[in-house]
């Protein structure tokens, strides 16, 4: 496991060395409140869960897919390109005082103590290596304890890749 920054896991997905392989499930499961709890937790320091990512080494250069953690990193990247407000504090059970800072805002109506603390946020980062088609199996057994997959995302995670018909949907 390592330690890293939400800017620089934010930098690693924009420029494509941390990728969402297709068999995770579409990243639209959350609602607004939910999102909104996730980047509170970021500003004000509270834990969240460790992100899982297989590792592979192409042209001695590192590339990352993720394994979980797929609900949290679009939550964080679309707030950090300020793709979504947070919710209203009446909308979301927020820490007070705090949330008069941070409800109803995108990261750059932040003030910049609470910009700086979401970008230099420290996150868990457990990368696997060598585990090749072993990914799907640890990819269910973690999602077995969350939000329960249903059949057509355990179904998509085996073998979405290659169905052309997924590929089709997806590419239209």
């Amino acid at each position: 496991s390592e330690s890293t920054t939400v800017e620089v896991i934010m930098n690693d997905l924009r420029d494509s060395s941390l990728q969402i392989p297709d068999y995770q499930r579409d990243s639209d499961q959350w609602g607004e409140p939910t999102k909104s709890l996730l980047v509170e937790s970021v500003i004000n320091n509270l834990s969240v869960p460790a992100f899982f990512f297989e590792v592979d080494i192409k042209g001695g250069v590192e590339h990352n897919e993720v394994v979980d953690g797929q609900q949290r990193l679009t939550t964080l990247f679309d707030f950090f390109r300020n793709k979504f407000r947070l919710v209203d504090s009446q909308d979301a059970p927020y820490l007070s005082p705090n949330s008069v800072h941070y409800a109803g805002r995108t990261l750059d109506e932040l003030p910049q103590a609470y910009q700086q603390a979401f970008k230099k946020y420290r996150i868990e980062v457990i990368k696997l290596r060598g585990i090749g088609e072993m990914r799907l199996e640890v990819f269910r057994r973690i999602n077995q304890g969350g939000t329960p997959l249903s059949g057509q995302d355990i179904r998509l995670a085996y073998y979405g890749e290659q169905s052309p018909s997924l590929a089709l949907i997806r590419l239209a």
